[in-house]
């Protein structure tokens, strides 16, 4: 949740009108309302008159337009009550031709105050007109009478303004008035929410099971609410003792759990059937309002399959658990009925089974605009470092700005207000109070038509990795809806983060750690591939090492050749087409692919290889040093027609490239013409 700020201005408004309505008491405004043309009125009753006649026609107008509005914060009720007071004071008090605004005051605050302050402005009200009679001397006498008309006429006011509103809001009142049913026993659609968030959490945590928790505060137990596992074992209604046990202690200390190593048996976690080999454990309690109202678990037959990492991680998913629990609870459902709602967990459940972040955002860019009224959406990737974002969704794109794949520089925007904070920044009225800021970018057209605007960082581990942008061309659009985007934008931030993790780990599996070109595994991979969609079209292979590598190692140590191993990643990513492929094969040795070559052409190629690797001596903390390949190219099919020879064809090649003399590129064909002429 946001944190709240403390406003200077609106605490000097609230004190100041704490102030005037402190000294109305004591009479000093008071002027009374004398008869006499010469004597009445005063421009200071004028005045305040006026300010209080412009006041009230802007409330009135504002109330009964279609706008939603913030209720009322305390300074905005105390300072309309200061004003008011000091108009009736200035004419009259209990004489005044003004005194209908206090019946005017005490109505606005039944429907637009919060509750706790509706009955702030009747009694302060009635307050100042009792102590300036008083403190003129007018009580006793006819100011008693008129003070206790205006005690009457104003809680006659007030109750029956109370009896309209509970009758207008009955039913959100009733639901207000029953928070806790239903507390163990979850509706289908909380089950079916947190079902997919467990499969979220389970692909995110690579568990063998992960499950959630309800706890029975009355009975001291939890409840299997929802669970993703590959055990067949799963008791799917188990109901553990949150008193006892190892998931007891988790409710007990409002602690999280983490086994790296487990050597209990699962049957003493209690959702197992019969006795499964698990190594490590994890478990979060899911905490609302500071008390205990469930657990998230996993679960894995590795060792040391959990860390800290995995700790925050699976904390994200239980604060994420008990905000679907509070929505639900409240029997608000995020305001997703019937289709809505259904369209809701369909959307979870594709993305629970999507691991690359492109699919995520697709899923975004489908899910957002149906739960939430918005007219165009735009995701950006946060800037590593600067002010430079790359968009990488608007939709829709008719919208025309920004365009899907464009840079912006975000500086001084409501886009880099949103990440130097780390909190929303949302304008309700854009064309009312903002039409000085930009939303993405300084060059943007200032006629763009949308009046609410809401940028959202989406964040994991601390760090703010994507913006979201929500325009609405109406205004005030996203005030109601402020608890579906909490909860939505948290899903996806998690969601982003699963993804990110898979595709890190995905990666490492494919990647040479040193030089971050693929590795061997990889390149077998994509040869066989290439191979198989070929369609008889040739692929031309070359297979490469550098030259005298051992001798570099022996002369000067380990650091220089690692240093040397990556230079030359380097010179051959920027020298290899993006339709091409390029591996390291296994220490100091490098294999390209070029598909749909012979090997005519994958020989020049391989040839500016060979020219962008020795054409330029390396710089090394061990001076400048002269590197060369040599290079053996064969080509699919003509010299083999499967991958193994193909591979075994490129390596005699190489072998007789060194055997020239190094540095240079040999074709396979060329070997077996000369083996055939000898």
């Amino acid at each position: 949740m946001k944190k709240q700020k403390t406003n200077p201005l609106k605490i000097g408004l609230l004190m100041i009108s704490g102030a005037l309505i402190a000294v109305a008491i004591t009479g000093a405004f008071y002027r009374t309302n004398d008869p006499e043309p010469a004597a009445w009125p005063s421009t200071p009753g004028i005045l305040w008159a006026v300010i209080l006649a412009a006041v009230y026609a802007t409330l009135i107008w504002r109330n009964v337009s279609r706008e939603n509005r913030q209720r009322w914060q305390l300074w905005t009720l105390l300072l309309l009550t200061a004003v008011t007071v000091m108009t009736v004071q200035q004419t009259g008090g209990l004489n005044s031709p003004w005194l209908f605004t206090y019946l005017l005051l005490t109505l606005l605050s039944l429907y637009r105050a919060e509750e706790k302050w509706q009955l702030l402005a009747p009694a302060v009200l009635l307050l100042t007109e009792g102590g300036s009679a008083w403190f003129h001397q007018m009580i006793p006498g006819p100011a008693l009478y008129r003070l206790g008309g205006l005690l009457l006429f104003l809680a006659s006011a007030f109750t029956l303004g109370r009896l309209m509103l509970k009758r207008s809001f009955s039913p959100a009142q009733n639901q207000e008035d029953e928070p806790e049913r239903e507390a163990v026993a979850p509706s289908s659609e909380l089950k079916n929410d947190l079902q997919s968030l467990a499969s979220l959490m389970h692909a995110s945590l690579g568990a063998k099971t992960a499950a959630f928790f309800r706890l029975d505060p009355s009975a001291n137990y939890l409840k299997m609410a929802a669970c993703r596992s590959y055990s067949a074992e799963i008791i799917k209604e188990a109901a553990l003792d949150a008193q006892k046990g190892i998931l007891g202690w988790v409710v007990k200390e409002k602690q999280a759990l983490l086994y790296p190593v487990f050597s209990k048996d699962s049957k003493d976690l209690g959702y197992y059937a019969r006795s499964e080999p698990l190594k490590s454990l994890l478990a979060v309690p899911i905490i609302m309002e500071n008390r205990v109202e469930g657990i998230a678990v996993a679960d894995s037959e590795d060792e040391n399959h959990f860390n800290e990492g995995s700790k925050a991680l699976l904390a994200g998913f239980a604060e994420e658990a008990a905000r679907l629990m509070i929505l639900h609870q409240s029997h608000s459902a995020l305001g997703l009925e019937g289709e809505r709602l259904k369209e809701w967990n369909r959307y979870l459940e594709q993305m629970a089974n999507r691991l690359k972040v492109d699919e995520v955002i697709e899923i975004m860019g489908k899910l957002i605009p149906e739960l939430v009224p918005c007219d165009h959406l735009v995701l950006l990737q946060a800037p590593e470092s600067g002010d430079v974002c790359r968009v990488l969704l608007a939709e829709p794109a008719a919208a025309g700005f920004p365009a899907p794949g464009t840079e912006l520089d975000i500086s001084g925007t409501l886009c880099e207000q949103a990440v130097r904070i780390l909190e929303w920044r949302k304008v309700d009225d854009f064309y009312r109070r903002s039409l000085g800021l930009f939303r993405f970018s300084r060059e943007e057209r200032q006629d763009h038509g949308f009046r609410s605007v809401l940028a959202a960082p989406l964040m994991y581990e601390g760090v703010c990795h994507y913006i979201l942008v929500l325009e609405s061309r109406k205004p005030y659009a996203f005030e109601a809806e402020a608890e579906t985007l909490h909860i939505l934008l948290s899903q996806f931030s998690l969601a982003l983060r699963s993804a990110a993790l898979y595709q890190e780990k995905e990666q490492m599996a494919i990647r040479d750690g040193l030089t971050g070109l693929a590795n061997h595994r990889r390149f077998q991979d994509y040869l066989a591939e290439t191979l198989a969609k070929s369609d008889g079209k040739p692929v031309g292979v070359a297979l490469f090492d550098i030259d005298f590598f051992k001798k570099l190692n022996d002369n000067y140590g380990h650091p220089i050749g690692d240093a040397v191993l990556k230079e030359v990643a380097a010179r051959l990513k920027a020298n290899i087409s993006k339709y091409d492929f390029v591996a390291r094969y296994g220490g100091e040795e490098f294999i390209a692919v070029w598909p749909g070559r012979t090997d005519k052409e994958a020989e020049v190629l391989a040839e500016g290889l060979r020219q962008a690797i020795g054409g330029e001596k390396f710089s090394t903390t061990a001076g400048e040093l002269p590197v060369t390949v040599s290079l053996g190219v064969a080509s699919y099919p003509q010299d083999s027609n499967n991958k193994p020879d193909l591979i075994k064809a490129a390596d005699e090649a190489l072998y007789a490239a060194k055997k020239a003399g190094r540095n240079r590129v040999v074709r396979y064909v060329n070997i077996t013409k000369e083996t055939s002429k000898q």
